[in-house]
């Protein structure tokens, strides 16, 4: 794995794209992956959005259908599935 850090609008317009994997350290300490996407079909509407700062990102979690706040510089990793192929492309 790369040292490959992308930054909070990169990772909007990759997941507006396309759904990825993001591996990150939650506050605790612990880490988890989340099935994240903002492809505007596959997430809810939202009415009254809270302001995000920028080192945060705001993503839809599709395994659990719930919305999950990300620190940037705690993504680990990010594993983009390439469309019809069943590749995935890894990058940190």
């Amino acid at each position: 794995m790369n040292n490959v850090k992308y930054s909070r609008s990169q990772l909007s317009d990759i997941l507006v794209e396309q759904e990825a994997v993001i591996g990150y350290t939650k506050k605790d300490g612990t880490e988890r992956d989340v099935h994240a996407t903002l492809i505007p079909n596959r997430i809810p509407e939202v009415k009254n959005p809270a302001p995000v700062k920028e080192t945060h990102l705001t993503v839809f979690d599709t395994e659990k259908q719930q919305w999950r706040t990300l620190l940037v510089d705690q993504i680990r990793n990010i594993t983009l599935e390439v469309p019809n192929s069943g590749v995935k492309v890894a990058s940190a």
